[in-house]
C-alpha cells in the first residue's frame, strides 16, 4: 500500500503531467541560463552527444554548437543518454564563418590537453563563454583550437592520459557552474 501511494504521489506531482507547470518552469529555465555555451566539434558517438546534452540540460547551459558532429536524435543510443532533452535545450549546426564571427563576440576555450594548456581549476572563464570539445579519438581540431582563447586541461593522475568527453565536460562544467 506505501508504495502505490508513493507512485500515485510521484505522478500527480510530476511537471510533466501538467502542461502549465511544464512551461513556466522552462521560462524560468530559458530566463535563467549560464552564460556558458558548449562547441561540440566532430563528436561522433550518439553515447557520448547524448550524455553531453543531459549534462548541458543539468547545467542550464545557454546553447550547443554542433561542428562536423554526427547528430541523429531518432538513434536509440541518442535517445537512451539524452532523456529528451533536445527538446528543451537550444543547439544548433555552425559551419567554420560562423564559429569565427562567434569567436569575436564571446570567449572560446578548449577542453583539450596542449604544450600550452592550463589545470582547469586554474582558469578563470570570461563570460560569455563556449567551451570546446574535441571528437573522441583526435581531439579538438587545429582549426578550432587556432579560434580558441584558452586550452585547459583536467590533470591525470592515472596511467591512461584522458577521459570520456561527457565525462571531462561533467567535471569542468560543475566546477565552474
Amino acid at each position: 500500500m506505501h508504495l502505490v501511494s508513493f507512485y500515485v504521489m510521484r505522478k500527480q506531482s510530476s511537471f510533466s503531467e501538467d502542461k502549465t507547470d511544464l512551461q513556466n518552469i522552462l521560462s524560468s529555465i530559458t530566463e535563467n541560463r549560464t552564460p556558458i555555451s558548449i562547441l561540440l566539434d566532430g563528436i561522433q558517438d550518439d553515447r557520448n552527444l547524448g550524455s553531453i546534452f543531459r549534462i548541458a540540460d543539468g547545467a542550464r547551459l545557454k546553447h550547443i554548437y554542433l561542428y562536423n558532429c554526427s547528430e541523429n536524435f531518432k538513434r536509440k543510443n541518442f535517445k537512451r543518454t539524452a532523456r529528451s532533452t533536445q527538446k528543451y535545450l537550444s543547439f544548433s549546426n555552425i559551419d567554420l564563418d560562423q564559429l569565427k564571427q562567434l569567436a569575436t563576440t564571446q570567449s572560446l576555450c578548449a577542453i583539450e590537453k596542449t604544450n600550452d594548456s592550463t589545470p582547469y581549476k586554474s582558469i578563470e572563464l570570461i563570460n560569455p563563454t563556449i567551451l570546446v570539445l574535441g571528437n573522441e579519438q583526435f581531439g579538438v581540431s587545429q582549426e578550432i583550437l587556432d579560434l580558441c582563447s584558452q586550452c585547459m586541461h583536467i590533470p591525470m593522475l592515472g596511467v591512461n592520459s584522458s577521459l570520456n568527453v561527457a565525462t571531462a565536460l561533467g567535471i569542468v562544467v560543475y566546477h565552474f557552474v
